[in-house]
């Protein structure tokens, strides 16, 4: 019998709840590099959507609640380490990703 893993998607799976997938040597590398990549979506986002809060500095402030409660949803090892989803959720984190 085959087991299929659980699907898990990234980006966004409502207003409140961002996910990423990330390749790392090793799972604090990889939670490192989740962070910092939803960190440059943030910054991606809110410079398409012509916004004057795209300091990435700022924005790491802005989002320290949510980073720092972020957790790995999903991990599995690879020929090159492990990867994982790392998901964070806040309270209307969409509109915030979005700020103008």
């Amino acid at each position: 019998k085959i087991v299929k893993e659980p699907e898990v998607s990234t980006g966004w799976a409502d207003n409140d709840t961002y996910t990423v997938r990330v390749t790392a040597a090793d799972t604090d590398r990889a939670v490192d590099s989740a962070k910092h990549r939803i960190l440059q979506d943030i910054v991606r986002v809110r410079v398409l959507n012509d916004s004057r809060f795209t300091d990435i500095s700022m924005i790491s402030d802005e989002f320290d609640k949510p980073l720092k409660e972020g957790r790995i949803i999903s991990e599995r090892e690879t020929a090159d380490g492990v990867e994982i989803y790392f998901q964070i959720r806040d309270k209307g984190l969409r509109n915030k990703f979005e700020r103008k």
